[in-house]
């Protein structure tokens, strides 16, 4: 997670400004891009969630900013990562980590088919030295620190026998806000797998009593937060 004050990272959509274009299969441009879940402005708050500014690259005092270009396949699922435009190896090493971690996107359509897309992401890193020593934003966390937080789902997950059954293993993320007295509310199932996955991160979520509210200018305000929960089969009971 990240602060976005005093080290932001910023993103913009960009794609070819060209007609149809069509490589191995995987389009340039199509008649209905594709689109992260809920658009641009879901995509920002995931980011802004999400990304972390390395600090090696803080250190460094390195900043500028990160394109990235990948593919998003028929089904919404990202594949064939790569860095084009490159400005700090941990600062490209996060960028490449978030894409992997996103939810599907609505794919690409061309001819009313869904298609394979290139698409492009820019991500700024940037230094903002004014308000180094004065940072009025900090986001919301879990009271013991994330390593505790991995640990707690770790130890409360129980493994639905649908999913045991039918194999399914993955990633659930929610997405919720956290008010200014620490509670969990509006909690929604960001990216689901089934199979009583969903229900049973949703129930992990709400035995956590208590989490640090964000705070804006040195006051408690209600912020967004998302949380993964993985069902793998190390985490089986």
């Amino acid at each position: 997670m990240m602060a976005l004050i005093p080290c932001v990272a910023s993103a913009q959509l960009m794609h070819k400004d060209s007609v149809f274009e069509e490589k191995n299969d995987v389009y340039s441009y199509v008649e209905q891009m594709p689109e992260f879940p809920g658009g641009q402005a879901e995509l920002m708050k995931f980011l802004q969630q999400n990304l972390d500014y390395p600090s090696d690259a803080r250190a460094a005092g390195a900043e500028g900013k990160v394109v990235a270009q990948f593919v998003v396949n028929e089904d919404g699922s990202i594949s064939s990562i790569k860095i084009i435009r490159s400005v700090f190896p941990s600062c490209d090493s996060e960028v490449v980590a978030i894409l992997s971690r996103m939810p599907k996107w609505t794919p690409g359509m061309q001819n009313g088919s869904v298609v394979k897309v290139y698409f492009m992401l820019p991500v700024t890193f940037k230094l903002n030295e004014e308000d180094y020593t004065k940072p009025n934003i900090t986001l919301p966390y879990y009271a013991e620190g994330g390593d505790s937080l991995r640990t707690f789902i770790q130890k409360n997950i129980q493994y639905p026998k649908a999913a045991k059954k039918n194999r399914v293993e993955g990633t659930v993320v929610l997405s919720f806000d956290v008010d200014s007295i620490g509670q969990a509310k509006n909690i929604k199932i960001y990216k689901g797998i089934g199979s009583g996955c969903d229900e049973e991160a949703i129930r992990i979520l709400k035995l956590i009593s208590h989490w640090i509210p964000g705070t804006r200018d040195g006051k408690n305000v209600t912020m967004p937060f998302y949380m993964n929960v993985d069902f793998k089969p190390a985490a089986k009971k």
